[in-house]
C-alpha cells in the first residue's frame, strides 16, 4: 500500500543538504552493521568449525533486533541450511554457552529439513507433479509443499486422488527416515492457474525458492493427507489463498457490502478494516467461497469508525468470474471473551477429522 502525504515547498539548497547529510548517515549506519555482520559471521564460523569441522560454510548474515541471523550452509550441498540466534556480542557464541545449544539444535533441525525437502523434491518429481517451493512452520510439523495444479469443479476428485497416489508412495519410501518421527500428516498447498502460464519449479528444490508473482493472486487450495496408516487418506479440499487474493478478495467484498448497507434502513456501517471471517469453499464447487464481513449500528460505532461489529454480512462469492452473488444480513452473537459467534456456513466434510 502507499500512502500519500501532503508536502510543503523546501528551498532546493536546503534539500540537497538535508539528501547529503541523509547519506552520510546511511552510509555511517551501513559501515557499522557491516563490521558487525562480519564479526558475528567470523564468531558463528569458529564455533561451527569447532562442533563439526570442515562440514559448514557461512551464507548468510542478518541483523535483528538484539541478536544476528545466522545461516550457515552444508559445504557441497545447494539446498540444506542451518539457520540460528547469535549473541549481539560474538563474544557470547563460543563453546559451553547458550549459543553452542542453538547451534546444536538447528544442525539436527536443517538437516532432517534438508533431508525431508531433497525427498519431497524427488518423489513429487517423479509423480509430475513438481513442487514450486515449500512453507515451513516451526516446531516438528513437516514441510508443506506448493504446487501448481489447474483445479476445475470437473477434475478436483482426479487432482486429489493423483496426490493421495504420490503422498503413498512418498511414506512408503521414507517412513523409517530419521526425519520422519513424528510426522503424522502432510498439508499440500495447490495453487490454481488458469491464466495459461506456466510456473518454471527450481531445480533442486530448495528453501529460497518462492511463489512466482502471477499466481498469488490465482486461488489457492490446501488439502491435508493421514500418513497414519498405509492407506492414505485425503482430507477436504480448504480454500487458502495467498495474501495478493486475499486482499483483493477483501477490497472487492468490502465494495459490494458497503454498497448492500447503503441500502438499508438503519444506516449500518462497514468495520472500518475489513477482514474475513470463517471463509468456507463451497461443498462441491470450487469455484464458489462464502464469508462474512461485519459491521457497525449506531449502538456499537465510533463515530464514523467501526471497530467491533454488532452485524454479520453472509457474502457468496464467485471466483471465476470475480464477483459477489449473494448478500445477507444475519444475526451476530459474542461469547463472555467478545469473540464473534458465527451462524455456521456450508462446508465440506472432513473425512479425517472424527
Amino acid at each position: 500500500m502507499i500512502a500519500l502525504f501532503p508536502t510543503r515547498r523546501r528551498n532546493p539548497i536546503a534539500r540537497q543538504v538535508m539528501r547529503g547529510l541523509a547519506v552520510i548517515a546511511v552510509m555511517a549506519l551501513a559501515s557499522g552493521c557491516g563490521a558487525g555482520r562480519e564479526e558475528a559471521g567470523q564468531a558463528a564460523m569458529k564455533l561451527a568449525e569447532a562442533i563439526y569441522p570442515g562440514q559448514l560454510e557461512l551464507y548468510d548474515t542478518h541483523l535483528q533486533k538484539g541478536y544476528y541471523d545466522v545461516t550457515l550452509a552444508v559445504k557441497g550441498d545447494p539446498v540444506t541450511r542451518i539457520r540460528f540466534a547469535m549473541d549481539r556480542n560474538p563474544a557470547d557464541c563460543t563453546l559451553g554457552t547458550p549459543c553452542e545449544e542453538r547451534l546444536r539444535k538447528a544442525y539436527d533441525s536443517g538437516i532432517a529439513l534438508g533431508q525431508e525437502i531433497k525427498a519431497l523434491d524427488t518423489i513429487f518429481r517423479n509423480c509430475g507433479i513438481p513442487v514450486l517451493a515449500v512453507h515451513w512452520y516451526g516446531g516438528t510439523s513437516g514441510l508443506v509443499p506448493i504446487i501448481e495444479q489447474r483445479l476445475t469443479n470437473e477434475n478436483q476428485h482426479k487432482v486429489v486422488d493423483a496426490l493421495a497416489a504420490c503422498v503413498t508412495t512418498f511414506r512408503t519410501a521414507y517412513l523409517d527416515s530419521a526425519w520422519w518421527d513424528q510426522r503424522s500428516a502432510i498439508r499440500i498447498i495447490i495453487s490454481s492457474n488458469d491464466t495459461g502460464r506456466k510456473a518454471q519449479a527450481p531445480d533442486p528444490l530448495n528453501f529460497e525458492a518462492s511463489v512466482p508473482d502471477f499466481l498469488q493472486s490465482a486461488p489457492a487450495y490446501s488439502v491435508t493427507f493421514s500418513l497414519d496408516r498405509p492407506d492414505v487418506e485425503a482430507g477436504a479440499l480448504r480454500f487458502l489463498p495467498f495474501y495478493a487474493l486475499n486482499d483483493e478478495l477483501k477490497k472487492a467484498i468490502g465494495k459490494e457490502a458497503e454498497s448492500f448497507l447503503r441500502k438499508q434502513p438503519d444506516d449500518v456501517i462497514l468495520e472500518t478494516f475489513v477482514m474475513l471471517w470463517e471463509t468456507e469453499l463451497d461443498p462441491e464447487r470450487v469455484d464458489v467461497i462464502r464469508t462474512y464481513v461485519l459491521a457497525c449500528t449506531h449502538a456499537t460505532r465510533d463515530g464514523k469508525r467501526c471497530r467491533k461489529g454488532d452485524v454479520a454480512l453472509r457474502v457468496q462469492y464467485d471466483l471465476k468470474n470475480e464477483q459477489v452473488t449473494d448478500i445477507q444480513r444475519m444475526p451476530l452473537a459474542r461469547d463472555h471473551h467478545g469473540s464473534a459467534i458465527f451462524a455456521p456456513l456450508p462446508r465440506r466434510a472432513d473425512p479425517t477429522t472424527p
